[in-house]
């Protein structure tokens, strides 16, 4: 009997593995055809739908949910049963696995049980993104409907389910991103870093219309096919120690487009690690900065425009003083009766040298000073000041010829901007050489024939042109480089140059309604032949005439005394009555005691205690009658309302140019 009954237990221990075995059996084929329908769930939503109706008929329950934690709240994400019948849980069931046997015996349940009309409820954790938000509900209106059986079913099916949601989630991630770089402004690259030569295995559209170049042409090629910099530059030595390291990196590199075309494009670097915190690959985001490198090296020229022109009106002011004690000290010994010949030719010849250093500070001061200051002026007076300028800088190697045509050749334009144009092509015929010995022509004449083609501007008709041509016996270019030289930042001078002085003059001649052409041969020279619009001569401005002076009585006020014993040597000569003062405040306060007692006032503007204009503000709100003159070295830089509107006679120019 004992064995029998032990035979017995025996079957039963078998059936029920049979059973337990067939029962897994059919989970396994029922998970596998659960995992055949949410791989083809192409978002969360229809993932979550085809998980609760399939866990229902697995589970051969009519109600199952998902929950997902929402900001702290429990959030109802899909459920097979009617969801106006759902009510919240007493507790979270995103916790740890939980099998209710009878909900209506348990205190916090009963609300919940009535609103779903469940007895039994099962719930297993479901993760999503790699997190434990979120369970799988099972809900029955039978009493113990679920076993352990069970609870071990659902938890495969939410470890299937979650493996399917992360991979949605990340695939959705990736679109995302992908969409996102590819209609980024930016440029992405991606080159392989595990490479040695770091191709490129991917391009973004706007990459494409940045370079120029389609992906097919670029990938599997190194980023160094853009380059325009020197291979020993700064930045193209730091870009390549970081993408040998594969080190993250901000960069501003010059770079050519497939047509030629030269940008500047700030790249950022970084590397991307995979699970092992090896780097796989290097991303690369590319923006076009040429705008804004321009704007900046235009802030720098203007900076730098700034500080020539302060320099240069300290140094006009200070030489135009002492030009104007030695320019007319010479007049007085030329004018004196009892003058020998021999000392007037010497004063004369330092009144001449006088005059010609007059004009060369005339010159640099033009040269600091601001743009804008559009007038007629004789385009003979610029050159020659603009050669003056360069003729150092050229060097004794190089023989310079100059052709000047005798006769004014009036235009309207800047003298500044006519001063600019001309040093920036004496000192590119000077680079011309390499340092070897040659020969550059300036030339202006009036314009003969006019081209039918140009570089740079066009022709009027109906309009007289004056011609200046600056020739070199250079190395001459080639036709490549002949059709480059006006683009900005062209250069041939390697890391020397910037590539900005033709790209200005190309510039300034557009400004000025001119035309420009330029005409090369390889070893014979360069030829810059430049157009400018003739004017009309105008007339002549009337020069302030300090005779009508004699008889006067004039006040002198400068804090440079030699200049200012100078003027009042030439009143008293012309038969004025002239008395001088180096302090602003006390010739303010002689006046005001009695300005009647003076005829008129000259006054230098240029003073450091109490300026000129500061000086003639106080004396009108006493004396709005007297004449007064204003004597500076930066005439035509002055601008002081209290100047204006008739408030004084004249503004006059250091040197002061006393007639004989």
């Amino acid at each position: 009997m004992a064995e029998l009954e032990r035979l017995r237990e025996a079957l039963l221990e078998l059936r029920e593995d049979l059973e337990t075995a067939k029962a897994v059996s059919e989970q396994t084929e029922a998970l596998l055809e659960l995992s055949e329908a949410l791989a083809g769930a192409t978002d969360r939503q229809q993932a979550l739908k085809l998980l609760v109706h399939k866990t229902s008929a697995l589970m051969d329950s009519a109600s199952i949910a998902v929950l997902e934690q929402v900001d702290g709240q429990l959030t109802l994400c899909s459920i097979t049963s009617d969801p106006s019948k759902w009510a919240p849980l007493p507790l979270d069931p995103t916790r740890k696995p939980r099998n209710f046997l009878d909900l209506q015996s348990l205190a916090p349940w009963g609300e919940f049980a009535e609103a779903t009309g469940w007895r039994s409820l099962l719930s297993v954790p479901l993760s999503i993104d790699s997190e434990q938000r979120a369970a799988i509900i099972c809900g029955h209106p039978d009493r113990a409907r679920f076993t352990r059986i069970d609870t071990k079913f659902v938890r495969r099916i939410s470890r299937f389910a979650s493996q399917t949601l992360t991979k949605l989630a990340l695939t959705s991630q990736t679109q995302l991103l992908g969409a996102v770089i590819d209609g980024s402004s930016s440029g992405f690259a991606i080159a392989d870093a595990r490479k040695a030569e770091k191709p490129l295995i991917f391009v973004n559209k706007a990459f494409e219309k940045l370079t120029g170049y389609t992906s097919q042409e670029v990938l599997g090629q190194n980023c160094r096919l853009l380059s325009a910099e020197p291979p020993d530059s700064d930045e193209r030595l730091r870009l390549r120690a970081a993408v040998a390291v594969n080190k993250p990196g901000h960069f501003l590199l010059r770079n050519k487009r497939k047509s030629g075309e030269e940008f500047w494009n700030e790249l950022i670097l970084f590397p991307v690690h995979n699970d092992d915190g090896l780097t796989e690959y290097l991303v690369a985001t590319q923006t076009d900065a040429t705008e804004r490198v321009r704007a900046r090296e235009q802030r720098e020229r203007v900076k730098e425009q700034e500080a020539i022109a302060q320099l240069a009106a300290g140094i006009a002011h200070d030489f135009n003083n002492l030009l104007s004690a030695i320019n007319g000290s010479a007049l007085l010994i030329t004018t004196d009766p009892l003058v020998t010949p021999e000392i007037e030719t010497h004063a004369t010849r330092i009144s001449q040298a006088g005059a010609r250093a007059a004009k060369l500070v005339s010159g640099m001061l033009d040269l600091g000073s601001k743009r804008g200051d559009y007038h007629d002026f004789d385009l003979n007076d610029p050159v020659r000041e603009a050669i003056d300028l360069a003729r150092s800088s050229i060097g004794t190697h190089l023989e310079l010829s100059i052709d000047l045509e005798p006769k004014a050749q009036r235009i309207h334009g800047s003298t500044t901007e006519i001063t600019q144009i001309v040093v920036n092509l004496l000192l590119n015929a000077r680079d011309a050489f390499g340092g070897d010995s040659g020969k550059i022509l300036i030339a202006l004449h009036q314009a003969g024939s006019l081209p039918s083609v140009t570089d740079v501007g066009a022709f009027r008709t109906g309009v007289e042109y004056v011609q200046l041509s600056v020739r070199d016996s250079g190395s001459g270019m080639n036709e490549a480089t002949l059709g480059q030289v006006f683009e900005p930042y062209f250069t041939t001078k390697g890391k020397d140059g910037k590539g900005i002085g033709l790209s200005m003059v190309a510039n300034l001649i557009k400004k000025m309604r001119a035309a420009i052409k330029v005409t090369s041969v390889v070893g014979e020279g360069t030829t810059f032949t430049l157009w400018f619009p003739l004017i009309s001569d105008p007339v002549d401005e009337p020069v302030a005439d300090l005779a009508v002076l004699k008889g006067k009585t004039v006040l002198i006020v400068d804090d440079e005394e030699q200049p200012a014993r100078v003027l009042a040597s030439y009143l008293g000569r012309i038969g004025a009555e002239p008395s001088v003062l180096t302090s602003p405040y006390l010739a303010l306060e002689v006046l005001s005691e009695d300005h009647a007692d003076w005829d008129v006032l000259i006054t230098d503007y240029d003073m450091p205690e109490m300026s000129g204009g500061d000086l003639v503000g106080a004396v009108r709100k006493f004396a709005p009658e007297l004449p007064i003159l204003v004597v500076t070295a930066l005439a035509r830089q002055l601008y002081d309302p209290r100047l204006m509107e008739g408030a004084v006679q004249d503004i006059l120019e250091k040197p002061l140019d006393l007639p004989v």
